[in-house]
């Protein structure tokens, strides 16, 4: 549907209302004149009070309309350029980085972003925090090599990039790639809702690579493209990374070729589904991608991490005992984690918000010279609620434990505590494994306020 600038959305409304009241009261053609002069000032009113509201406005995406009024170039900062001879295969973006003129709003202002969780703490165990470079206000790194480049235009983000490593494997490269494009976009000021839109896209169109990344993944969130791609060589280069350099550009405009390209890709897809041969290799990459993926979780947790078997409609106390060892999975490797304050295993099984909260918790045990000893009792799973059949669950669980905490200098016993915590999981399938990405505790039996442990 095309967009409707807002001069138009205010003169018609301003036409229906005063229309028929100006018919009845106004019978002479000069009253009538008169009347249209009257409907043609209140009309540039509210034009007047909108245009106020628009300029204080922080530029968040839920402001972001079509404009076909050109880009100003005096204060622009770009993305680095592409090659022109070569297909950067976001066929959306323009040679600068930037979608097509006359279609980029903006995202967020300057200083909300680099105020943002994303740039002061990170997110993805070593993505973040960042710094930006003396003389290059708009360019930020963190320790790892990684970069954060942002497109900006009197001090509003038209668009931002995002050049990592890859992971380990191209499991964790994919769930890498997710949770850092989850905190970018968080940190522009994209609503939860519009993030999962874009998890929703991400799963469907990585969940076929079963090696690295070789060539561009488009996702549309409209009024949103992602874009996830290989670096070129020559910027991998300048990385002077060991492993694949990826780069992460969100752009907050929609532009027609990226929609087309979207929809060819979408044929392509079910004419491979639509051939046997090609089914049958799909069939077999899967099972190859899915041994992989089993064989980098420990033995504690490998049926919590198992496929579902290809069903849609697992029965509802297959998925309650699939949960069940999911929970008490992630009970033992938080068991280690707080004890060690490490967060490399994390990841394993969590994913998202939960494994935001649980590396901040860790960072904050670490940075006090503190760690907790946590003997877990039991876990039992109450009740199952489906946000999104075979895809999204809340899960009800009791959790019982007890916690110490400790001095790391002296070995002191600070605090124990038992606790017994109602906790509603949300547990998600990212690439045909079930993760938690959030976790809401209803009550505990702790009244008091605790310093920020890890979450049950």
């Amino acid at each position: 549907m095309p967009f409707i600038s807002k001069s138009q959305n205010v003169l018609t409304s301003s036409k229906r209302v005063f229309g028929g009241w100006v018919a009845k009261t106004f019978m002479t053609a000069r009253n009538q004149h008169f009347a249209w002069l009257l409907v043609t000032a209140l009309t540039a009113l509210s034009l007047s009070r909108q245009a106020t509201q628009a300029a204080e406005n922080d530029g968040s995406l839920d402001t972001v309309w079509a404009d076909s009024a050109k880009t100003a170039n005096s204060a622009s900062h770009e993305l680095p350029s592409k090659e022109s001879g070569k297909d950067s295969g976001a066929k959306g973006l323009t040679s600068k980085g930037s979608v097509a003129p006359g279609r980029v709003r903006p995202i967020c202002s300057v200083n909300s972003l680099i105020n943002s969780g994303t740039i002061v703490s990170g997110g993805w165990p070593g993505v973040g925090p960042f710094k930006a470079a003396p003389d290059q206000p708009y360019d930020f790194s963190d320790v790892t090599g990684n970069h954060l480049k942002l497109t900006v235009d009197n001090n509003e983000v038209n668009a931002a990039e995002i050049v990592m490593a890859s992971g380990a494997t191209p499991k964790e490269t994919l769930i890498k790639l997710e949770v850092t494009t989850d905190f970018l976009l968080e940190g522009l000021g994209v609503k939860p809702a519009k993030i999962n839109q874009f998890n929703l896209g991400f799963e469907k169109a990585t969940a076929r690579v079963k090696g690295p990344l070789v060539k561009p993944i488009g996702v549309l969130a409209p009024p949103l493209a992602v874009v996830i791609s290989p670096t070129e060589e020559h910027r991998a280069k300048e990385a002077g990374a060991g492993r694949q350099m990826l780069s992460v550009i969100v752009n907050a405009a929609v532009g027609q070729k990226f929609e087309e390209r979207t929809r060819s890709e979408s044929k392509e897809e079910s004419t491979t589904e639509s051939n046997p041969e090609e089914q049958s290799k799909l069939a077999e990459s899967r099972e190859t991608s899915s041994k992989e993926a089993t064989s980098t979780v420990s033995e504690n947790n490998k049926l919590a991490s198992a496929e579902i078997g290809g069903s849609t409609g697992a029965p509802h106390e297959d998925l309650k005992k699939q949960f069940l060892a999911l929970i008490q999975s992630w009970q033992g490797i938080k068991k280690k984690a707080v004890r060690q304050c490490e967060t490399a295993e994390l990841a394993q099984i969590l994913a998202g918000k939960a494994l935001a909260r649980q590396i901040a918790a860790i960072s904050w045990l670490k940075s006090h010279h503190k760690y907790c000893d946590v003997v877990p009792k039991s876990v039992s799973v109450e009740q199952l609620e489906a946000i999104t059949p075979d895809k999204t669950y809340s899960v009800h669980a009791v959790v019982k434990e007890t916690t110490k905490y400790f001095d790391q200098n002296g070995g002191q016993l600070l605090k124990e505590i038992n606790d017994v915590y109602h906790v509603i999981y949300t547990v998600e399938k990212v690439n045909d494994q079930w993760l938690i990405t959030d976790t809401a505790i209803v009550k505990t039996a702790s009244p008091a306020q605790q310093p920020p442990k890890p979450r049950p």
